[in-house]
């Protein structure tokens, strides 16, 4: 995804310092490197005022010992605050036990620089949080590119029959294959733990959906049909979902909605709903489990033959079924869900064998086989003990308007979105509710497992061939849901990333952007979306940016005008008590001091004669020549 530069608002800040100004590195290279020396130009300009400021206050009309003198000459003509600090320093150490206090009066005066230097070195680091460093996920925005929602419903995605036409399906099918595949690679490498330092899981928002988890949930569908028993299933549960945290809809907290789902699972028993048509050579496995898309009610919902078991290859499958979609599946009264999303998972573990009994309820197998040369070292192993063992999950969702901290019923994704507009949506809300709910049919749990692969199961991981290398342990069905569970989340982030910012290569005509108009709602939010960004660019804070230019600006502004503003004042007053310090600055001015040096007053007594003595920069009235007087 590209990133938008420039000016804009994060709502992750309030006020002022919601400003940001987004530049890519090379830029924001040289505007760090510019802000260091703008800062070191300004601490010399606020160290002139400050050692103005130190030699007037000590200017005295009458007389001092030397130290006094040298003091003032330093402050009156020091480059640095640290140029100062180091003088101070000589001076004490060449006055040591001839001077009047001098250790007390070396403190004294070394406060001045060393107070400046803490000063410059904390806005220094002030500076560098205008900016966030290079080697942290800093927040960007996503430079909108076909922003929109995805139509699949073109005429030429169907036929003359009104089926989806098999060009149509073909792309839609690639498509979403791209979309599977992507979240499970998102959610294997980045829900591994919570600090993952690939790239790939810095770029969304937060890197991922956080979740609890209960293995004493209630059975979500009638007792009898959780194998477990009443109590003994596997609840997941998100935390609330904010737009703006979590899915980086940037916006105020006014405008802000927050989601959150639920997913409750158990191993079914269907050995009632089993129904087997012996055949030669194999025998028909039908599982009765409701009615799907508009096929009859007696239609199996899942049927298999047995030959499998005896298959030369390890084929972990699973298939899924949707609850309260059109056409979906119709499940039986025991697991029916009106207020959840019910899916239904099959695994066929074929002819996978293990070195041990197996107790988990989805992957039990327990019929031992006698030993067989060359398999586990000839020893006795296991296998399955069902052609097909079944889980089912009931989702479920909610939205909160965090305006008002109203919230809709638990439920399913379209009951939810029916009820939203009964929590006191403003419009921009309402569409961002919108936002977080289209991405929840791609995202439920099973809906990555269409494509009939084994390496849905992490159990896979320990299978070689048809051989299950090490024990299975008895929550292994747990440890499977965990991984479907986080699947489903990293396709929920990536879908509602992929609404402003994504490929269509490919997809028309039969998958196009909806267009919308350029004043609505939707259009607007194609800007908001914020995701992180790690090393390609830069946001800086125009708060931070702003108040370092404009007090730089004025601390060299009064360092300019400050003694001739001090000066003009003064001389209105005419010779008042103050003038002797108008004059002792000028008497301490290096210039001065120089044309002292060579012996000369305010007229010469040699051939040199000095003029504009009281400018700060003394002249010799006709350019003569001259030398120091040897020493």
């Amino acid at each position: 995804m590209d990133v938008q530069t420039g000016p804009w608002k994060d709502h992750s800040r309030t006020g002022w310092d919601a400003s940001m100004i987004t530049v890519d590195v090379r830029k924001g290279a040289l505007l760090i490197s510019g802000l260091t020396i703008f800062i070191t130009l300004v601490s010399g300009r606020f160290w002139a005022i400050v050692a103005f400021a130190v030699h007037q206050w000590r200017a005295a009309d009458d007389e001092r010992d030397g130290i006094h003198h040298q003091h003032q000459l330093v402050y009156r003509n020091s480059s640095s605050h640290l140029d100062t600090l180091w003088q101070i320093l000589r001076i004490s150490w060449a006055w040591r036990r001839r001077a009047r206090l001098n250790l007390a009066r070396t403190i004294i005066f070394l406060l001045p620089p060393v107070l400046c230097f803490a000063a410059f070195t904390a806005a220094g680091l002030f500076s560098t949080k205008v900016t966030t460093p290079l080697y942290l996920a800093t927040r960007v925005r996503v430079a909108p590119r076909n922003c929109g929602y995805l139509n699949w419903g073109s005429r030429e995605n169907f036929g003359a029959d009104g089926n989806l036409s098999e060009a149509g399906s073909r792309v839609y099918g690639k498509w979403y294959a791209q979309k599977i595949m992507s979240a499970r690679s998102y959610a294997r490498s980045c829900y591994a733990n919570e600090t993952v330092s690939s790239q790939a899981c810095s770029v969304l928002p937060v890197q991922q959906f956080l979740y609890s988890t209960s293995d004493a949930a209630p059975c979500p569908f009638a007792q009898k049909r959780c194998i477990s028993g009443r109590d003994a299933s596997f609840k997941m549960v998100t935390q609330w979902l904010d737009s703006h945290e979590h899915f980086g809809i940037n916006s105020p907290k006014s405008e802000r909605v927050s989601i959150r789902r639920s997913a409750t699972c158990s191993v079914l028993n269907v050995d009632d709903l089993t129904r087997v048509i012996e055949g030669s050579p194999a025998s028909m496995y039908q599982y009765m489990l409701g009615s799907t898309g508009t096929n009859p009610p007696n239609t199996p919902t899942y049927q298999i033959l047995d030959w499998t078991q005896n298959a030369n290859f390890p084929s972990f499958t699973s298939v899924a079924f949707e609850a309260n979609v059109v056409p979906g599946w119709l499940p039986i009264a025991d697991l029916n869900r009106t207020d959840a999303d019910v899916t239904l998972l099959a695994l066929n573990q074929n002819s996978m064998i293990h070195p041990s009994p197996v107790d988990d309820p989805f992957f039990a197998a327990h019929r031992r086989q006698g030993p067989v040369p060359g398999i586990l070292n000839g020893g006795n192993f296991y296998t399955a003990d069902n052609i097909t063992a079944f889980m089912g999950c009931a989702e479920q969702f909610e939205l909160r308007n965090n305006a008002n901290n109203v919230s809709t019923a638990l439920s399913s994704y379209i009951a939810v979105a029916n009820q939203r507009n009964n929590i006191g949506l403003t419009e921009t809300q309402s569409e961002i509710s919108l936002r977080l709910l289209s991405p929840v049919y791609q995202s439920l749990i099973g809906r990555g497992m269409y494509t009939g692969q084994g390496d849905v199961l992490r159990a896979s991981q320990s299978a070689w061939l048809t051989v299950m290398s090490a024990a299975l342990p008895a929550d292994q069905w747990q440890v499977e849901l965990r991984g479907w569970f986080e699947h489903a989340l990293a396709m929920h982030q990536l879908e509602a990333m992929s609404f402003a910012s994504k490929d269509v290569d490919g997809l028309s005509p039969y998958g196009q952007v909806v267009q919308y108009n350029k004043s609505s709602i939707t259009n607007k939010l194609c800007g908001a979306q914020i995701m992180r960004n790690t090393g390609g660019y830069q946001s800086f804070s125009a708060l931070g940016l702003g108040l370092i230019g404009a007090v730089g600006v004025l601390i060299a502004v009064v360092s300019w005008v400050l003694e001739s503003a001090v000066a003009a004042v003064r001389a209105k007053r005419g010779r008042g008590e103050d003038y002797y310090k108008s004059v002792a600055w000028r008497m301490d001015s290096m210039f001065d001091q120089q044309r002292l040096a060579f012996g000369a007053g305010i007229r010469d007594t040699g051939d040199v004669e000095w003029d504009k003595i009281g400018s700060g920069v003394p002249v010799t009235k006709r350019g003569e020549v001259f030398r120091r007087a040897p020493a």
